[in-house]
């Protein structure tokens, strides 16, 4: 029963506070539009150069870019342009100072409380270059600080515009290095999680658990899910990825599948370019982020690896046997009182 009051009490505090109208500043609108409307002059003078998407990125001169050598050659330009209630991502891959692929992604949940403030005209041209999408994962989930599974969701409005010159020339430039790098054709189910992967668009941390909570890296619940398929030539193409820490997810993959000698030689073969190229990738433990190098691997025939657990944090695609755990609300009140509700005589 005290369970019940006190998830009554935070049922009509939010509905009551999401009643209030919130107030729109004209200056921050304008300063949205701005940004908006730099992006697609950008995008309709249709001349996307190396040199200009990099000025576009700098343009405000306020936020420098990150880069990220993913290796092999390929490289990675990730910024935001900031506005007034929003901020536009863009995230450019590269070979050779020539583009292989340009993405610009602005947040449905910042801009769907402003667009109706926006120039009429502006979102006309808006709506003729980006789409709205959603980048959900359906059996991807994340936990929240109680431990409860939450759907992970990533709605977006996107522009991709694609160079299959220059991504033809890096392709050719790692299969010089590490051999056929086509990329696989899996079950529609299966292949979300080795795109994931793969995509260098995907920024991604290598590990067992991240945040307070604990919750199972998503790139660790790909590679599991993947394990399924028993197929260790999955995770041979998912080595010559173009994502960091994709690669060292593959291998663990690998090694899972037929722990050999072979195996560790083969995975030091497409590694040994990317650790004479200094390439990083990122791993998380817990709270702790850190950034480690390309090794090479030592076969151990004892090697043995942590259990995976996926069902804690996997639903199905409809999420409709997702069960939320509110146990969290026993803290919330006295269990030996009646919880004082009079506040809400003031809403």
């Amino acid at each position: 029963m005290l369970k019940k009051k006190a998830l009554y009490v935070i049922l009509i505090l939010f509905c009551s506070f999401s009643l209030f109208p919130v107030e729109v500043n004209p200056e921050w609108v304008k300063k949205d539009e701005s940004v908006i409307s730099t992006v697609l002059t950008f995008i309709e003078e249709n001349n996307c150069s190396d040199a200009r998407i990099k000025k576009l990125m700098n343009c405000n001169g306020k936020y420098t870019m990150d880069q990220e050598n993913l290796g092999f050659g390929l490289k990675k330009f990730s910024g935001k342009l900031p506005g007034g209630y929003m901020s536009i991502q863009i995230d450019y891959v590269s070979y050779k100072n020539k583009p292989c692929r340009f993405i610009v992604r602005l947040s449905d949940y910042e801009y769907r409380d402003v667009q109706k403030k926006i120039d009429e005209d502006i979102l006309k041209r808006f709506n003729q270059y980006f789409t709205k999408e959603s980048t959900i994962y359906p059996p991807f989930v994340e936990v929240d600080e109680y431990g409860n599974a939450t759907l992970q969701e990533r709605d977006e409005y996107r522009f991709v515009r694609e160079f299959p010159e220059g991504y033809e020339k890096y392709l050719k430039q790692k299969e010089k290095l590490v051999g056929s790098c086509k990329k696989m054709e899996l079950p529609e189910y299966f292949q979300k999680y080795y795109d994931f992967l793969y995509s260098a668009e995907e920024s991604l941390s290598y590990g067992y658990s991240s945040g307070i909570a604990g919750a199972q890296p998503m790139g660790r619940t790909a590679m599991a899910e993947l394990l399924k398929l028993n197929d260790k030539n999955v995770f041979i193409s998912l080595l010559k990825g173009d994502n960091p820490c994709g690669r060292i997810y593959a291998a663990e993959g690998l090694l899972r599948l037929e722990n050999s000698k072979d195996n560790v030689d083969l995975i030091n073969k497409i590694f040994s370019p990317l650790i004479k190229e200094k390439i990083n990738y990122d791993s998380i433990e817990g709270c702790l982020a850190s950034t480690n190098k390309y090794e090479y691997y030592k076969y151990d025939e004892n090697q043995s690896f942590p259990g995976i657990s996926v069902s804690s944090y996997m639903v199905s695609d409809d999420a409709s046997d997702l069960v939320l755990d509110f146990s969290f609300l026993d803290d919330l009140v006295d269990s030996d009182s009646e919880p004082d509700l009079s506040f809400l005589d003031d809403l």
